[in-house]
């Protein structure tokens, strides 16, 4: 699977090679969190304390990695395998 990535990659790579370079960047361009998406997690987050910003896709990312619970180790594994 690895190799087929790579190989894939490689040809995409030589494909855009001639193009401008904000070209490939654009390849992988994710639309921007809609925040009406996220208002279950957003108030289920809440009511534990944590913040969940759904701005942009890393500020996303940063504070679901925010949501630790030192007390309770549960509600961390809970959160990392519905954040994954």
């Amino acid at each position: 699977m690895l190799t087929l990535k790579s190989r894939n990659s490689h040809k995409l790579q030589q494909a855009f090679d001639s193009m401008p370079v904000c070209l490939p960047t654009q390849l992988r361009h994710h639309p921007l969190p809609k925040e009406e998406q996220f208002s279950n997690l957003m108030s289920c987050a809440a009511a534990r304390g944590f913040n969940i910003n759904t701005t942009t896709n890393k500020l996303l990312a940063d504070s679901l990695n925010k949501c630790v619970d030192t007390s309770d180790p549960i509600v961390n594994k809970v959160n990392m395998q519905h954040f994954s």
